[in-house]
């Protein structure tokens, strides 16, 4: 299991319920440029039971999610629930999901020509992730797992700590939220892009990985509640 250094847990924790009606009832965030590009902005967009013991963190909205106001309700939100009920957890009591940036970034030519959503910019992640989703996700009562999906939503959760492209299907922690082991694995959408057996294939892998340490055994609860941080 690796670790990171980033900014400490706040000594008390704030009410979840508290923090989802202030960020839902006031008024559309206006932080960046994504923010004012969409008459569909909430301000927090999330789906699962606030109470779960599973955090899934998303990179961010397409334009289904927006228009739901619901994240990963699109082609890879069905990927991804094939995923749950192989897990055999339920997504409505089990798992709280919500991406890191609550606006959808724009498309952008491919050198084939093709249009694509971009990944959001850091400047983007960082006016969203930490006074909104990273906020949230600390004020979660009965957090034991956070579950990344996708590179850009295992570097926001682990930030300082330099990450590989080889980081699916490994255990870290990091100071942000101190004790709680944090479960990498690609993007839904990488699965769906190109499908292929071996695809698949290392998706169940990962898959079992995750059900076998945590879910089976959750041995990892206690290991990372035993890993010293950086500078510690």
């Amino acid at each position: 299991m690796q670790f990171s250094l980033l900014l400490a847990q706040p000594e008390e924790r704030e009410s979840a319920t508290d923090v989802v009606r202030e960020l839902r009832s006031s008024a559309p965030c206006q932080n960046c440029r994504l923010s004012l590009l969409h008459p569909n902005n909430r301000g927090l967009m999330y789906r699962g039971d606030i109470n779960a013991k599973i955090a899934v963190l998303d990179i961010a909205p397409r334009s289904t999610e927006m228009m739901a106001g619901s994240p990963l309700v699109g082609k890879s939100g069905q990927e991804f629930e094939k995923w749950v009920r192989y897990l055999n957890v339920a997504t409505k009591s089990d798992i709280f999901v919500t991406p890191i940036i609550q606006c959808q970034p724009p498309q952008k030519k491919e050198k084939d020509g093709t249009m694509v959503q971009r990944m959001p910019l850091q400047d983007e992640i960082a006016a969203c992730w930490y006074p909104r989703t990273l906020r949230l996700i600390q004020a979660m009562p009965n957090l034991e797992c956070i579950m990344t999906l996708g590179f850009a939503a295992a570097k926001a959760m682990l930030g300082g700590d330099p990450i590989s492209k080889t980081h699916e299907g490994r255990w870290f922690v990091s100071s942000l939220i101190p004790g709680i082991p944090v479960f990498c694995m690609d993007h839904p959408e990488e699965s769906l892009a190109k499908p292929t057996p071996e695809k698949k294939g290392k998706t169940k892998v990962i898959l079992d990985c995750f059900r076998r340490e945590y879910l089976l055994n959750p041995k990892v609860i206690e290991i990372a509640k035993n890993t010293p941080l950086q500078g510690s």
